[in-house]
């Protein structure tokens, strides 16, 4: 299950604009680790009873098995806000998902009723009905999912980038015009106090210009908004090229990743648990092929081509 993780940071690599795949693999390599001392301290304040055993002892396994199961719900969200999230405000959610949120949700599902949401989820309309959660569909992926939801409403899509910087002029003038950035030929070259005087002057004027710019650009947007994903197609193919072999190399840890979230939570001491993981395996195999192939069967029907991204997703 921890492989996982690799699987939603090369799928959501593959995903991104290259500019911001550096910060995408630091948020999943981040949400990991301040998921785990989050859930680690949010399980010992709020005593779960999924990891204590009947003498009230932590068991070892079974937070680290709890915590992967966590570390998957918080990373689901790194692909929906990708590339207009705040590093901090990105870890600040991850610990709030890991230390409450998610221990919250889950000792009511899977606990033994100590838990103060736990009435919600077992006979909450009648004595003889209950939540079932058999490998995380709910507590994790559900959860996992509407934090991501949230967060996709409150942002909203990706920003396009203005269309200087598409040609790099705007950087390049700048660049020729400032005397900060001389030619490497006079590099060693002694600079008098006029000379840097006129670059100080220069340097300021390109600063009053950049504000000025700024202060365009507010006026702009208070009348036209930036513009969007999706908002034109021919931009989108412009600027958004997915790199097919990460998405692929994502889906495919993702898939085995799968088997030990739903037939690993299968295994227990029984003797009959091996026949029913085996069924789970078998399921979940299906699954993933009937997903892939209807995903194939739209994009071949309705459009006429294969794009990966849709198919790994499928």
């Amino acid at each position: 299950v921890v492989s996982m993780q690799l699987g939603f940071a090369m799928l959501e690599v593959g995903t991104v604009r290259e500019a911001h795949r550096m910060t995408v693999l630091a948020k999943n390599i981040m949400d990991s680790v301040v998921s785990c001392f989050a859930f680690g301290f949010g399980a010992s304040w709020m005593g779960l009873s999924l990891i204590l055993d009947k003498h009230g002892h932590v068991m070892y396994d079974r937070q680290l098995y709890n915590w992967v199961f966590c570390a998957t719900s918080v990373t689901i969200c790194s692909g929906s806000m990708a590339e207009r999230t705040h590093m901090i405000a990105y870890l600040t959610h991850a610990a709030l998902m890991a230390g409450f949120i998610y221990p919250s949700i889950a000792e009511a599902v899977w606990g033994d009723g100590t838990g103060f949401l736990y009435n919600e989820m077992h006979k909450r309309f009648e004595d003889a009905h209950s939540y079932h959660d058999c490998a995380g569909s709910g507590v994790v992926h559900f959860v996992g999912g509407m934090a991501a939801f949230a967060g996709n409403t409150l942002l909203g899509r990706r920003i396009m980038r203005p269309d200087a910087a598409y040609t790099g002029e705007e950087q390049l003038d700048e660049e020729q015009a400032s005397p900060m950035f001389p030619p490497s030929a006079q590099s060693t070259r002694s600079v008098s106090l006029q000379t840097s005087a006129l670059a100080l002057e220069e340097r300021r004027q390109i600063l009053q210009l950049r504000c000025s710019s700024a202060q365009e650009e507010l006026c702009r947007l208070a009348v036209q908004p930036w513009q969007r994903r999706f908002d034109d197609a021919d931009r989108d193919k412009l600027e958004f090229k997915a790199c097919n072999y990460l998405q692929v190399m994502g889906m495919f840890i993702l898939w085995v990743g799968w088997y030990g979230f739903n037939a690993g939570s299968a295994l227990t001491g029984n003797g009959a648990s091996p026949h029913t993981a085996g069924l789970i395996s078998w399921n979940t195999t299906m699954a993933a092929s009937a997903g892939g192939f209807g995903a194939y069967i739209y994009m071949y029907g309705f459009h006429s081509n294969i794009d990966m991204g849709v198919l790994c997703n499928g």
